[in-house]
């Protein structure tokens, strides 16, 4: 019996489909506008996968009345059935991020292989723009912004939300999210033939699924250490006239909630290790660990309030903490349920950060 059933599942061969690596999606202000990147299968050698003396990666385009719409042409237009089973990034353009992002995204139900571990990010100007930028590293483009998306996400720069995430935020009681801001430059920089590149320029607050205020990369960082995301990071702080590097890693944040006196109060807590990544101290005198560690925690907890100011400015539950009091007690999430909006922009947070530097510099 289960040997024929292995054909009831309808197949296209790999040479007939279109392998999508990165996926954009732009919005003219009457139509949908699709631009993805595809594995060309004409640049694969007998011996090897990618042969990097050929383009590897093709671009075909699409437009419709919504995003599916838009995909199916492009589809027609390039001439292959789309996977999307391995896309590793969906950039929305700016206008395309002031539709209801539910919508935006909900295309994914009709192709059943989206991967649901695809990164989202918004682009400053157009998506086409950011995927026009051709990355010369690694065998295909779209790998270069992945090895950013990913170093920025682990050093605390940045969240980058996958798809499940959006969606798991989209179905909360206030849809809030924070999605990463790309920006296209133009600064002569190496990494592609042109000279442009793709930086991140911060992040787009969205509340109701509704596109909100964007933030810069100070009030995401801040957002990365609340959310507990944040691998590490690097301060600089100023001490005795040097400006001292300190590698902050091993973090460890946790929010207790509390409701008093009519007032939600938030206390933040956060751990973590430093060491040193230059050699200014002559270690043979007294360290000043007690003073650069102090100075540490002070602008950690500056990059986390300025953060909760953009949440508490928009109203913007991203860091769920509403189901947190719930979970932390049920009592209090009762009585302040049906007045959260009106709660959340009055909230307290208390920040205590505590850096231990056990290091001096990576020569030790």
């Amino acid at each position: 019996m289960c040997l024929g059933l292995c054909g009831c599942v309808p197949h296209t061969e790999l040479n007939k489909r279109a392998i999508v690596e990165a996926l954009g999606i732009d919005y003219d202000g009457s139509q949908y506008k699709v631009t993805f990147q595809y594995y060309n299968l004409s640049g694969a050698g007998s011996r090897t996968q990618i042969d990097p003396s050929k383009p590897n990666v093709l671009t075909a385009k699409g437009t419709g009345s919504s995003v599916y719409a838009a995909l199916k042409d492009a589809e027609f237009n390039c001439g292959r059935e789309l996977m999307l089973g391995i896309t590793q990034i969906i950039v929305i353009g700016r206008e395309a991020a002031k539709q209801p992002l539910k919508s935006l995204i909900s295309f994914s139900a009709a192709f059943y292989e989206s991967h649901p571990k695809v990164k989202l990010a918004i682009a400053d100007d157009t998506a086409e723009k950011v995927l026009s930028v051709k990355f010369t590293e690694g065998s295909v483009s779209t790998q270069k912004l992945s090895f950013m998306f990913e170093t920025a996400e682990k050093s605390g720069y940045v969240g980058f939300p996958s798809m499940l995430d959006t969606f798991i935020d989209l179905s909360g009681k206030h849809g809030s999210l924070c999605l990463p801001l790309l920006q296209e430059v133009d600064d002569g920089s190496d990494v592609t033939k042109e000279g442009k590149n793709v930086l991140i320029k911060g992040g787009v607050i969205f509340r109701d699924g509704v596109y909100c205020a964007e933030i810069d990369t100070e009030e995401t960082s801040g957002l990365a250490l609340l959310d507990g995301k944040a691998e590490n990071t690097t301060v600089i702080v100023d001490y005795e006239g040097a400006r001292v590097a300190v590698e902050i890693f091993d973090i460890k944040t946790a929010v207790l909630p509390a409701y008093q006196d009519g007032r939600l109060i938030f206390t933040v807590k956060t751990t973590c290790g430093g060491k040193y990544l230059d050699s200014f101290i002559d270690e043979a005198n007294a360290s000043p660990d007690d003073q650069i560690e102090r100075l540490c925690a002070q602008q950690l907890i500056q990059r986390m309030e300025t953060a909760t100011a953009a949440l508490l400015e928009t109203n913007a539950d991203v860091l769920r903490l509403q189901l947190l009091l719930k979970h932390h007690s049920y009592t209090d999430w009762l009585k302040t349920s049906e007045q959260w909006e009106q709660l959340f922009p009055e909230s307290l947070f208390v920040f205590e950060t505590s850096v231990e530097i056990s290091r001096y510099s990576l020569e030790e």
